[in-house]
């Protein structure tokens, strides 16, 4: 069953690779509701074939476990710890996403009050200025 599956095309037909015969694609898909319901049901038996649950369901279950087990690493409690210590580009974009945010909120302050933002900067400058 898993060859015939492999063989089956995705969707029941659709094939396309480029963008505007996949968005026709997608456009038929919607409109016809006889073909959407055959490729939502081809889809299922496809990844019923290709991904059955007795045969990876353990490999899941381990590698979920294993995040939660004891690391080796010094200041890491767990794997998971460990993992995202050595995460750098995760850490990157972490840290560059709260930074917008927080110069999102000051941008949006200073829009509002017309004056300056409450950073500690701001602060020092009007006690200097105030004094």
């Amino acid at each position: 069953a898993s060859n015939a599956a492999a063989a089956a095309p995705w969707g029941g037909r659709w094939t396309s690779t480029a963008a505007a015969d996949i968005a026709r694609d997608a456009v038929e898909l919607h409109e016809d509701r006889t073909a959407w319901e055959r490729a939502k049901a081809t889809g299922f038996e496809l990844v019923e074939a290709l991904f059955p649950a007795e045969r990876n369901l353990g490999a899941v279950r381990d590698a979920i476990e294993g995040l939660f087990g004891a690391s080796e690493r010094e200041g890491c409690d767990t794997a998971l710890d460990e993992l995202r210590r050595e995460d750098f580009t995760g850490a990157a974009l972490w840290h560059h996403s709260v930074r917008s945010t927080e110069y999102f909120s000051r941008w949006i302050e200073m829009k509002e009050t017309g004056g300056e933002s409450g950073t500690p900067a701001a602060v020092e400058s009007e006690e200097e200025g105030g004094a």
